[in-house]
C-alpha cells in the first residue's frame, strides 16, 4: 500500500453519517429549524444547512477516497472477479441510492467515483407538516444528490446515505478480511 490510511476510523464516520441522517428530524424540530417564511429564524437555518453540508461532504469524500484507495490495494493482489463479487453481494441487502439521470451502474465503486467527481452536491431537505402544538421545521431526509458529467454526458445520482454507509461499513469489512489474507496492511 503506498499510503498509510486510518481505514479503521471510516466505520466511525459511517456511524456518525447515519447517526446524523436519523437525528435532523428530531434535532430540527425541536429547535425549530425551519427553510421558510419566519424571518427571525432565516440565520438558524442556515447555519444549520451550513454545518450538516459541511460534515457530510467531507465525511462522504474521506470515505470515498479511503475506499478506493483500499480497493485499489486489493485489486492489484486479488483475483479479478472478486472485487466486483463483493460489491454485488453487498449491494444486494441493501439500497445505496438511485440514478436520476446518465447512464449510470450504481455500484459501491461507482458511488465513489460519483462523490470524488460530482460539480455539485446537494442535501436532500423536507419541510415537515405542521401539527398542532408543533411548529413547522425543514430536515435533512439522508439523501445526498450530486450532478457532474462524464464523457460529455451529464448524470446525477441521489444516494441514500443510511444505507450507503451500512453498504459501505459492510464492504469494507470484507475488503479489510480480503486485504489482512493477501498480506496488505491496513491501519
Amino acid at each position: 500500500m503506498t499510503h498509510s490510511l486510518d481505514f479503521f476510523g471510516l466505520s466511525e464516520k459511517l456511524f456518525v453519517l447515519r447517526q446524523l441522517a436519523f437525528a435532523s428530524r428530531d434535532y430540527c424540530k425541536e429547535e425549530g429549524i425551519y427553510k421558510g417564511s419566519r424571518y427571525y429564524a432565516d440565520d438558524e437555518w442556515r447555519d444549520y444547512e451550513w454545518r450538516i453540508r459541511k460534515i457530510v461532504g467531507s465525511y462522504m469524500i474521506e470515505i470515498a477516497a479511503k475506499s478506493r484507495l483500499l480497493e485499489d490495494s486489493v485489486r492489484s493482489k486479488a483475483r479479478p472477479s472478486l472485487l466486483r463479487e463483493l460489491d454485488q453481494e453487498t449491494r444486494r441487502h441493501y439500497r445505496i441510492g438511485e440514478v436520476l439521470a446518465g447512464n449510470v451502474d450504481l455500484t459501491l465503486r461507482e458511488s465513489c467515483n460519483k462523490i470524488l467527481h460530482a460539480s455539485h452536491a446537494y442535501l436532500a431537505w423536507k419541510n415537515s407538516r405542521v401539527q398542532r402544538p408543533y411548529k413547522p421545521y425543514t430536515f435533512w431526509t439522508g439523501g445526498y444528490g450530486l450532478r457532474g458529467s462524464h464523457g460529455g454526458h451529464n448524470w446525477e445520482v441521489s444516494i441514500h446515505v443510511p444505507e450507503w454507509c451500512l453498504a459501505v461499513d459492510n464492504y469494507l469489512d470484507q475488503l479489510g478480511g480480503e486485504a489482512h489474507s493477501q498480506g496488505i496492511a491496513c491501519e
